[in-house]
């Protein structure tokens, strides 16, 4: 007879049986896992989430964007690029990101407010490096995506201390907000810089006249740059340390209920491994 036949089946008859037999080893297990899962959700250190919500603020495409077009044959013969100098539409909204997200500007935050100690507590000093902690703090801390629908940007910022997460998520918005500010300011200086050196090689009036005009637009961005409050992230929902209790983890209840049936399937087994039976009631083959 195969190993098949000799199986029976199991009706809810056989499992009030082994309950009823294995009720200590079952409430045993079910307090004692239980009370480890409990136990579990407080000794796990809390975590809390901060997000903030952001906009691109992307100004209007320079108007002399299209003058420079309309002479770029003029001026291509005498070896000036207009074009390449003309002003642009501003940062995009996926270079905003791609900043926002990247680990140039985690490095850069977390070595001005040296939160290499910060991000690996009760650890002795110098056992990570900064490379180790940007590591952690843009793939485990910080997360960056964008709302297609709504045409925003969301930040989460994930840490144990929710003042710490609502700091570092204004800090992180400010910090890229100025590098890209810094940036701009650089290529609207360099811009001008080439148009004015430009315009001392030719004598050509009309070509003057409009890298003249180009040179204005230039100094009229800079100036936005230089003093716009928000140059390309503007704060839509700003970030907020959470109640003390609105952590996000550790599930306490769901530690518990994993607990309970962790404990009820252990004493399941020790007692069926203690009394030689199974749910049926009948001893191992």
């Amino acid at each position: 007879m195969s190993a098949a036949a000799d199986l029976e089946p199991v009706t809810f008859g056989d499992v009030g049986r082994f309950i009823s037999r294995a009720r200590w080893w079952l409430i045993v297990g079910a307090v004692a896992g239980t009370v480890l899962g409990v136990a579990a959700g407080l000794i796990i250190p809390k975590k809390y989430r901060v997000d903030v919500v952001l906009s691109v603020v992307t100004p209007s495409e320079s108007k002399l964007g299209g003058a420079a077009g309309q002479i770029g044959g003029l001026a291509s013969l005498v070896g000036v690029d207009l074009n390449a100098m003309a002003p642009g539409a501003g940062a995009s909204k996926g270079e905003a990101i791609e900043t926002l997200k990247s680990r140039g500007i985690a490095r850069r935050y977390i070595e001005q407010q040296k939160l290499v100690p910060v991000l690996y507590p009760g650890e002795a000093p110098g056992e990570h490096t900064l490379e180790q902690a940007v590591t952690r703090f843009t793939e485990k801390i910080v997360k960056v995506s964008e709302n297609k629908a709504a045409g925003t940007i969301n930040l989460s910022v994930i840490w144990r201390d929710r003042k710490l997460a609502a700091e570092w998520a204004r800090g992180l918005v400010a910090l890229t907000d100025g590098e890209m500010r810094e940036r701009a300011i650089t290529d609207e200086q360099r811009s001008i810089d080439y148009l004015q050196s430009e315009s001392q090689k030719t004598s050509v009036a009309e070509l003057r006249d409009s890298i003249f005009r180009l040179v204005d637009e230039h100094l009229r961005n800079m100036v936005v740059a230089k003093t716009r409050a928000d140059y390309v992230l503007r704060t839509l929902d700003p970030p907020m340390a959470p109640d003390e209790d609105d952590y996000t983890s550790p599930k306490r209840l769901l530690l518990a209920a994993i607990g309970l049936l962790a404990g009820l399937t252990f004493g399941a087994l020790g007692y069926a491994l203690g009394h030689g039976r199974t749910p049926a009631g009948t001893a191992p083959r």
